[in-house]
């Protein structure tokens, strides 16, 4: 389930590259060894809520930032 949102979120990234406003996302990724989460890198969280508005599937209430001493 996690692959098949991460298609459909990059599809709507892509179909977005030439609007005026296109979504600001560095990356979407999901990892096989946690299942139930996905990654989505962006310089804000408004961004993130943007881009997974109207994918079924992922529930914004669930969304969380990692601690930047989490990241790399």
């Amino acid at each position: 389930m996690e692959r098949q949102l991460t298609v459909q979120l990059l599809r709507k990234a892509f179909d977005f590259l030439n609007n005026e406003k296109p979504f600001m996302i560095l990356s979407i990724f999901n990892c096989d060894k946690i299942s139930g989460c996905l990654y989505i890198e962006a310089h804000n969280m408004a961004h993130v809520l943007a881009i997974i508005d109207g994918i079924a599937g992922i529930y914004k209430r669930g969304v969380e930032m990692i601690p930047y001493t989490d990241m790399p």
